[in-house]
Formats: C-alpha cells, structure tokens, sequence
C-alpha cells in the first residue's frame, strides 16, 4: 500500500484537477493518436465481453465502475447489454459523471459489476466492495481488474493515484473478507467473482495504519 498518502480531501482535488491531464495526457491538447488510443480500448472491452462467455455468462444488466471515456459501456450497448458506467471524473471520450452512491440511488441490481483499473484507486476498498455486493442480482458476478505486483511495468504500478498494489494472494483475502467467492483469477490481474455469506463481525479490515 502507499504510506505515505495523500488525505480523502487532496485525493478528491487531485481527482478533479490533475490526474486526467497526468495521464490522460491533456495538458498537450488533442493529438492523433487519441482515435487509436480509443480503438485499443474498445478492442479490450471487446476481449472482456468474450471473457464473460468463457463462463456462460449472458448479463442483462452491467454496471461499470469508474467507466473512464466510456469504452465497455459502449461495446456492451451494442450488443444490447444494458450498461450504466460511472466515474468521478470520465475521460474526455465520453462516460458518466457519477459513483457507487449513483448506482444505489437507482434502486436498480446489476448481473454483472465491472472494476476494472479502479480497486486499486480505492481508498477503503472493503467498504465499496461491501457496497457493491448488495448492487448485485442473486447469482450476480463481480470482475475485477488491476495491474498485477508481478506481472506489471513498476511505472504503471507505483504513481501517486494509486493506493494500493495486489497479487492474487492479497487480493483473494480482500475479496474473501469483503464476501466474495473466486471464480477466476490471475496474476495480471483479471478476475471473477461471486458473492457469498458475509464473514462474521470482527473480521479483519485491509486499511493502512494511521
């Protein structure tokens, strides 16, 4: 984990008036390698749409959280899935403004939740997880993605918007706590879960040290 850390308030600042022109790259305008950049994107919205299929998996109703420029929302609508994808601060390509709070207040349930390049942003990950456990439909999966310790550049790993670096190992222990069962899992990381009984009150929480 990052210790030091920014506080929730300088991370919400950083959120709204620096990290897309960081890494996004707006600082230096519109270029032409945007429109690919997007085309890659969509591509991997695509793989990620086929990887469902792997486990027969057939959503009606998709949630994307932190939906970025929108890419997997759109794939998804074409293939007429319903998708909702939120984001604090969604890339310039398109995605809407919104969070998990968002999602509740729809009073709606998702087949499908999608985290992907998000867990590790998180600044209380158990808690959001907890959250997004009652946003699924009984039977409901949830896939999570980020960059893997071992398999991933160290520049992609260790930034400043990132509060958190996983394996399998400590991503599993989050996710049993949080009451998820592992359908899928690998060192990259991309992964599947379902939801199960909570574990019992007490359970250790994954939170830095003050």
């Amino acid at each position: 984990r990052a210790n030091p850390r920014m506080t929730p308030d300088a991370y919400r600042q950083f959120y709204h008036t620096e990290y897309r022109p960081i890494y996004d790259g707006w600082q230096f305008g519109p270029h032409a390698s945007d429109a690919a950049i997007f085309g890659v994107k969509a591509l991997e919205a695509e793989d990620f749409r086929q990887f469902l299929g792997f486990f027969d998996c057939e959503p009606q109703t998709v949630f994307d959280v932190g939906s970025g420029g929108g890419e997997l929302v759109a794939v998804l609508r074409a293939a007429c899935i319903d998708c909702i994808g939120v984001d604090l601060h969604p890339g310039q390509a398109g995605g809407a403004k919104g969070s998990i709070a968002d999602l509740e207040a729809t009073g709606r349930q998702a087949d499908v939740i999608v985290l992907q390049q998000v867990i590790e942003h998180l600044l209380d990950p158990m808690s959001d997880l907890v959250r997004l456990r009652s946003l699924l439909n009984p039977g409901g999966l949830l896939f999570v993605g980020t960059p893997g310790l071992y398999t991933s550049r160290l520049p992609i790993l260790f930034q400043n918007a990132h509060v958190w670096q996983f394996t399998t190992d400590t991503l599993s222990y989050l996710m049993l706590t949080a009451g998820y069962e592992e359908l899928y899992l690998d060192e990259r990381i991309w992964s599947l879960w379902r939801a199960h009984d909570m574990p019992t009150p007490g359970s250790t929480r994954l939170v830095p040290a003050p």
